[in-house]
Formats: structure tokens, sequence, C-alpha cells
């Protein structure tokens, strides 16, 4: 499977900011409780509310019958 540079610049660009985003409130959220675990719980729930989306809200919206992860089959160009 081919990936076209574009959209891989672009996955990276986009990773870079959230990340970028995400570190403040991250930071804030370790000085309120004085520990890593509370940010860590905020990324581990994140995740999860992304996963979720993606997986099952995103195919249900667009009407999808197909898991996300099956591949098409391809015709035989033979005709066979």
């Amino acid at each position: 499977m081919h990936i076209p540079a574009q959209r891989t610049l672009a996955t990276i660009t986009r990773q870079r900011v959230q990340a970028a985003l995400t570190t403040p409130t991250l930071l804030r959220l370790r000085r309120r409780f004085g520990t890593w675990l509370a940010p860590g719980i905020a990324l581990a729930l994140f995740a999860l509310a992304f996963t979720l989306s993606t997986l099952v809200v995103g195919p249900v919206i667009r009407g999808d019958d197909a898991p996300a992860n099956m591949e098409e089959v391809q015709p035989d160009p033979h005709g066979h």
C-alpha cells in the first residue's frame, strides 16, 4: 500500500501541532495534582475517546457496513 508523501507530511505536522497544544494542559495537570498520574490518566482517556470515535462513531456516520480494517478485493484483470 502506497501512502502519498503529502499525506504523510500532513499527518506528521498535525501530530506535532497536537502535541504542542496538549503539553501546557498536561503540565498544568501535573502541577495541580503533584503527580504524573493525572496527565497519564488524561492521555489514556483521550486515546480511548479517539479510538471509540474512529472505530465506532465514524463508520456509523459514514454508513460503512464493513469494518475499517477489511481489505477490498481487487477484481482479476483476466476475468477469472
